[in-house]
């Protein structure tokens, strides 16, 4: 055990593990909370666009609707790129991630 979970270990049998939880969760909320509005500056998303836009976002549903099925072909391989592009990174980024035990 590495002192971090020692003192976590410690905090539970005195029975602070419910603090500790909720500790845990609100740092996580707060974690997501600051993601996402780092995100909405990066986008640089507007809600008043979004209202504005529906009228252009209505006219591309409406030019989509009935779709062209003779284009499917065409679209199929660079459909398959993109979605073994996001494979591989969601991958390597996972596996970076992951711990690699020490040898002894």
């Amino acid at each position: 055990m590495n002192g971090g979970s020692q003192v976590a270990a410690v905090l539970v049998a005195r029975g602070w593990g419910g603090a500790l939880q909720s500790a845990l969760r609100c740092a996580l909320s707060l974690l997501a909370l600051v993601v996402i509005i780092q995100a909405l500056v990066v986008v640089e998303a507007r809600p008043q666009e979004l209202m504005t836009g529906i009228r252009g976002m209505a006219d591309f549903i409406r030019r989509a609707m009935p779709p062209d099925f003779s284009r499917l072909p065409s679209a199929l391989w660079p459909t398959l790129q993109t979605i073994d592009i996001a494979l591989f990174g969601t991958l390597l980024v996972f596996r970076s991630h992951q711990r690699i035990p020490k040898s002894a």
